[in-house]
């Protein structure tokens, strides 16, 4: 998804969306991210993997999370 805070910054918030495009729901969460809004797990939280014949895909998530930072606790979302 990103590898730190100043590339998400460049994918998701320095990114220009079309006015045209977002009036009309495309973009969805993206182009409504915040810097504000960015807040990164806890690596407790986190799973590590030395190579992907390592990766737990046992409880994959269901959502981006980034998304999720905009969500209500109560709601879904799409990624």
């Amino acid at each position: 998804m990103f590898v730190s805070v100043d590339q998400l910054i460049e994918k998701y918030i320095q990114r220009r969306y079309d006015e045209h495009e977002v009036r009309n729901g495309w973009h969805g969460w993206r182009a409504t991210l915040r810097r504000e809004k960015i807040s990164l797990p806890l690596g407790s939280q986190l799973r590590r993997t030395i190579s992907d014949d390592g990766l737990d895909a046992s409880d994959p998530r269901r959502t981006h999370y980034l998304a999720d930072l905009l969500q209500p606790a109560s709601g879904g979302s799409t990624a």
